[in-house]
């Protein structure tokens, strides 16, 4: 008899295709410019166009029970992520009446990237199936205003 080779993380990977998939058509309902990406993610993170291609938008599952919507700032230019990064905390203020809450800004000091997020209130994992909808309404609005938020701020830079 030879030993299954399926995996914990195959059953995770299953999920994270289900979450994505039943999010994609909450999301592209408020946020038509990104019903270009249309492929579910197996993995605990998706990606999703801005107005600067340094930017992404990224709801992703973190270890400990986090998930967040982040603004996940990357390019192959160092000086670019560090320029984007410090025109948000410097406008950090209005970012976040227009967002309507509270933003947190990671520099990504020793790393290449720097992102500005929002943690889900308390702690959610994949496998909670049973609270997809209500994570999956937090996901729609929060990426929706983080969007609406820092768009306009990044379009020119």
């Amino acid at each position: 008899m030879q030993a299954s080779t399926s995996r914990p993380a195959d059953g995770r990977a299953s999920l994270y295709h289900q979450f994505w998939s039943g999010l994609l058509p909450k999301l592209h309902e408020t946020q038509p410019q990104w019903r270009r990406t249309r492929a579910p993610s197996r993995k605990n993170w998706m990606r999703f166009k801005s107005a600067n291609p340094c930017v992404k938008y990224v709801p992703s599952f973190r270890r400990g029970g986090r998930l967040i919507a982040q603004a996940y700032i990357d390019c192959k230019d160092g000086g670019a992520i560090a320029s984007i990064f410090t025109h948000l905390r410097v406008t950090s203020g209005d970012l976040e009446e227009r967002f309507g809450g509270e933003l947190c800004f990671d520099p990504g000091e020793g790393r290449r990237f720097a992102s500005v997020y929002a943690d889900f209130p308390g702690e959610i994992k994949v496998e909670d199936t049973d609270r997809w909808p209500d994570v999956q309404e937090w996901l729609v609005s929060t990426l929706s205003r983080l969007r609406d938020s820092i768009d306009p701020e990044i379009e020119d830079l």
